[in-house]
């Protein structure tokens, strides 16, 4: 049974076409035809050669299809309050939403962003009071050669339970498209799955989609930070 969805680029399936195909005729033609070989060889070669090119195409939609409906998508696990947490880009759109503050950096040069009268205000701290954070898991983790798992998750870092988390597959070209997409110069090709949103829109989901699934902003309490 073929997948759902077969992972090949444009130019691959013309490179088929225009290419592979004829060539595969032609050499059909020589081989059965000009030196007389069996006819039953030809039912046997013919097939083999003419899918050559999709067998690990056929491979990586039948196994980002299983990974992405097992395991891909937007999961919550516990959703709680908060004033702020830790990471999340924009500092401006969350105080936007309605968190209190956001904290941002690496352990040793840590801030924290709070708003004021419409203005975002930048505080250096000398430790973050944030009891979540966002996070990237196995971000780009290899599972074959052509397909890898990407997770954005909202961490309690009190205790290291993650709450809530959105697990993507990136996908790659196959071999037959690889040579194709080298040969030419194009740029690297990725499809996703298990980022599509719910309502079928055309916009994939994020880590903006977790943060709003996971974490509820309490009412501002005025937290400040050390200039």
């Amino acid at each position: 049974m073929l997948p759902e969805y077969l992972y090949m680029t444009d130019l691959g399936k013309m490179a088929y076409a225009v290419l592979y195909l004829p060539l595969v005729l032609v050499l059909l033609w020589l081989v059965f035809w000009k030196f007389k070989l069996p006819k039953l060889m030809l039912v046997v070669l013919a097939p083999v050669l003419l899918t050559l090119p999709f067998w690990d195409v056929y491979m990586i939609g039948r196994d980002s299809e299983r990974l992405c409906r097992e395991e891909g998508g937007l999961h919550v696990y516990k959703v709680v309050e908060a004033e702020g947490f830790l990471g999340g880009g924009s500092a401006e759109r969350w105080l936007g939403y309605g968190f209190n503050f956001i904290e941002s950096g690496d352990g040793t040069k840590m801030s924290r962003y709070t708003m004021e009268n419409g203005k975002v205000l930048h505080h250096r701290i000398q430790q973050f009071i944030s009891l979540y954070s966002v996070e990237t898991g196995d971000n780009h983790k290899v599972i074959t050669k052509s397909i890898s798992r990407s997770t954005e998750r909202i961490v309690d870092l009190e205790n290291g339970q993650v709450l809530g988390e959105l697990i993507t597959f990136n996908i790659h070209p196959g071999r037959f498209d690889g040579i194709f997409l080298k040969s030419t110069g194009s740029g690297p090709v990725v499809w996703h799955c298990g980022n599509a949103p719910p309502d079928g829109s055309g916009d994939g989901l994020g880590y903006g989609d977790v943060v709003k699934a996971v974490l509820k902003p309490k009412q501002p309490v005025g937290v400040g930070g050390e200039n």
